[in-house]
């Protein structure tokens, strides 16, 4: 047995299971800013799935518009986050995701990505796909609190980024406040942020 089993319970979903697990929440498929976690994100397997899927309704909506279709497709990789306790898998996944991304991009409009949503597609990505202890809920190798990015369209092209606290974000009290989370039907409370950025362009964003 893999010692990375033994010490860390690392296990692949096979890319069928995967598919039939995405069933479950196709209508979220269909909608281009619904946001999915992966708290053991691994090399991202349920990721790029739902990357693909994602880039196949774009590709249906905005592939004769350009500009659309990188506004949204920024907004696609903004709505896509994991954590992972195994560097090299984060790493990975990083890779894996861009790829996808950048591939998806020449294909349809036959040119390479230009060096401004380069650097911002690449800096979203490390921003959410974070290398840390999920269980602990601390980022690797600092042991400070997981911190998680939201990023949201003011206008067609300027985006706010606002980060929160993975123990916010998850804080589940039924039988006192509802949390951002709830699923009892109730008003969710969006918990306090801890940090608030200029709002930037978003083939700028790098620069934060």
């Amino acid at each position: 047995m893999s010692q990375r089993i033994i010490n860390f319970g690392e296990v692949f979903t096979p890319e069928k299971e995967v598919n039939s697990m995405l069933g479950l929440v196709s209508d979220e498929l269909h909608r281009i800013d619904s946001k999915f976690l992966e708290p053991a994100c691994g090399d991202g397997v349920f990721l790029k799935n739902i990357l693909i899927k994602k880039i196949d309704l774009l590709k249906s909506k905005y592939g004769k518009d350009e500009d659309s279709y990188k506004r949204n497709l920024f907004l696609v990789v903004t709505s896509l986050y994991g954590i992972e306790i195994l560097e090299d898998n984060i790493e990975n996944c990083r890779e894996i995701l861009f790829n996808l991304i950048n591939d998806s991009y020449k294909s349809e409009f036959k040119k390479e990505l230009e060096k401004d949503f380069f650097k911002s597609i690449k800096y979203v990505l490390n921003k959410n796909l974070v290398w840390g202890d999920a269980l602990n809920l601390i980022e690797l190798p600092s042991k400070n609190p997981i911190v998680f990015s939201d990023w949201s369209f003011t206008n067609e092209n300027f985006v706010k980024r606002t980060e929160y606290k993975y123990t916010d974000l998850i804080d589940y009290r039924p039988f006192d406040e509802p949390s951002l989370f709830s699923d009892l039907g109730n008003e969710v409370i969006i918990p306090k942020p801890i940090n608030q950025y200029p709002v930037s362009h978003y083939l700028k964003i790098y620069e934060q």
